[in-house]
C-alpha cells in the first residue's frame, strides 16, 4: 500500500503542472473560435462586412468599364451594403458549424449571390430610369445609343427609354467582373459541383472552364477531428485536474502537505500564464502587420485578429489570477493549521488518520511517568552484631 501511495502521488505531480496550463488554453479556444455567435460578433465589430462592401464598390471604380460611372457605382453604394452582405455569409457561418458538429454528414456549403445581382439590378433600373425620364430627344437624327447606354445624354429619335434600360441592363449582366461571374459559390468535400452552362461559337460548343473551389476532404476532417477534441477536451481536463488536486492532497502525509504543495503548483503556474500572457501581447503588437489604409479586407483582417487574440489572453489572465490567488490561500492555510495543530501534545483526528499503523499505535501511548526514587532503609541489627559492637566501643576507649 505504502508503494502504491506513493506511485498515485508521483503520476499526480507529474501531470499537475501540464493540466494547469492546458486547462486555459481550452477553455480561450472553447470560448473563441469554437462559437459560431462569438465569430460573427467578431466579424461585425472587425467591420468585415463593411471592407467587403468596400472592395466590390473598389473593383467596379478600377473595371473599365465601369470605372467613372457614377450610375452603376452609386447603384453598387446602395445594394452591396454591409447588412446585405451578412445576410448572405452569416447562414454559411452556421451551416459550416452545424457541419463540424456532425462531420460525418457530407460537408455542403453554398453562397448565392444571385439575390445580391437581383436587387443591383432593381436598384440600377430605378435610377437609370429615373435619368432617362429626365432627359430630352435628341434633335439631331443621326443620333444613336451610345456604347455605354449609362452614359447616355439624349434618347435619340427612334428609341424608347425602355429600350436603352434593357440594352443597358444586358450589358451590365454580361460583365464578369461586376459581382463576379458565378451566381453561387459552393464548397464540397466530394468536389461534386455544378458544371457551368455551355458557349456555343458556331460549330463548335465548349465548356467554360469551372473555377469553383475545390476542397480537400483530408483537411476538412482534419479541421473537424481538432474541432472535436477541443470540444470535449475542456470537460475532461476539468475532471483531470480537480482528481488530481484531491490526489496530491489525499496521498500526501500529511495531508496539510499535500494542501501547501497544491499552493506552490498553483502560485507557479499563475506567475507563468501572466507572464505569457504579456510576452504574447508584446509580441503580437510588435510583429503582427499593420495594413495599409486603403486595403479594408486586409483591415477587418487584421482588426479581428486583435478581437481574438485580446478575448484569449483576457482568459488567461483571469485563470492567472484565480491560480494565484488560490495558491497564496492554500499556502496561508496550510501553515496557519500545521502552526495551530504543534500546540498540542498528542496529534490531531486529522494528522492520526494520516499516520501509518505503527505511528498511531506508538503516538496514542501517552509516556509514563517516572516514579520518585525511594530511599533505602538499613535492615535493624541483630543481638549478636550489637554484642560485637559495644565490645569493639569498650576496646577503643581503653
Amino acid at each position: 500500500m505504502h508503494f502504491l501511495r506513493k506511485l498515485g502521488l508521483g503520476v499526480a505531480l507529474f501531470f499537475y503542472t501540464p493540466l494547469l496550463l492546458l486547462l486555459p488554453t481550452l477553455v480561450s479556444l472553447n470560448a473563441t473560435i469554437t462559437q459560431p455567435t462569438f465569430v460573427k460578433e467578431t466579424l461585425v465589430k472587425a467591420e468585415f462586412y463593411q471592407g467587403l462592401s468596400s472592395f466590390f464598390v473598389e473593383q467596379a471604380s478600377k473595371n473599365e468599364s465601369t470605372a467613372g460611372n457614377a450610375l452603376v457605382i452609386s447603384s453598387l453604394q446602395q445594394t452591396v451594403t454591409p447588412a446585405a452582405i451578412q445576410k448572405i455569409i452569416e447562414p454559411t457561418i452556421d451551416s459550416t458549424y452545424k457541419w463540424l458538429d456532425n462531420p460525418d454528414s457530407k460537408f455542403d456549403v453554398s453562397v448565392s449571390l444571385q439575390p445580391l445581382k437581383d436587387s443591383f439590378f432593381q436598384t440600377l433600373e430605378q435610377n437609370f430610369g429615373q435619368k432617362l425620364t429626365a432627359l430630352p430627344k435628341c434633335t439631331s437624327r443621326t443620333a444613336t445609343v451610345p456604347a455605354d447606354p449609362t452614359q447616355i445624354t439624349c434618347i435619340p429619335q427612334g428609341v424608347s427609354a425602355q429600350q436603352v434600360l434593357d440594352q443597358a441592363k444586358t450589358q451590365l449582366a454580361q460583365n464578369k467582373d461586376l459581382l463576379g461571374e458565378q451566381q453561387n459559390i459552393s464548397l464540397s468535400d466530394d468536389s461534386t459541383q455544378q458544371q457551368p452552362p455551355s458557349q456555343t461559337t458556331g460549330d463548335t460548343t465548349t465548356k467554360k472552364k469551372d473555377e469553383t473551389p475545390k476542397v480537400d476532404t483530408k483537411q476538412l476532417r482534419t479541421y473537424a477531428k481538432i474541432y472535436h477534441w477541443v470540444k470535449i477536451g475542456t470537460p475532461i481536463v476539468i475532471g483531470l485536474t480537480a482528481l488530481a488536486t484531491l490526489a496530491i492532497i489525499l496521498l500526501n502525509r500529511p495531508r496539510l502537505k499535500g494542501v501547501r504543495r497544491i499552493g506552490i503548483f498553483l502560485l507557479t503556474n499563475g506567475v507563468i500564464l501572466i507572464v505569457t500572457a504579456f510576452v504574447m501581447a508584446y509580441l503580437l503588437k510588435t510583429f503582427l502587420p499593420v495594413p495599409a489604409t486603403g486595403e479594408t479586407l486586409a483591415v477587418s483582417g487584421s482588426k479581428a485578429a486583435d478581437i481574438i487574440s485580446g478575448r484569449v489572453l483576457s482568459i488567461n489572465r483571469t485563470f492567472s489570477f484565480i491560480y494565484i490567488g488560490g495558491g497564496v490561500v492554500a499556502i496561508i492555510t496550510s501553515l496557519v493549521l500545521q502552526k495551530v495543530l504543534k500546540k498540542n501534545d498528542r496529534p490531531s483526528p486529522i494528522e492520526q488518520e494520516d499516520m501509518l499503523p505503527d505511528d498511531k499505535e506508538l503516538g496514542s501511548k501517552t509516556p509514563e511517568e517516572p516514579k520518585p526514587e525511594e530511599k533505602e532503609t538499613a535492615a535493624p541489627p541483630t543481638d549478636a552484631e550489637q554484642k560485637v559492637a559495644t565490645e569493639e566501643k569498650k576496646i577503643t576507649i581503653k
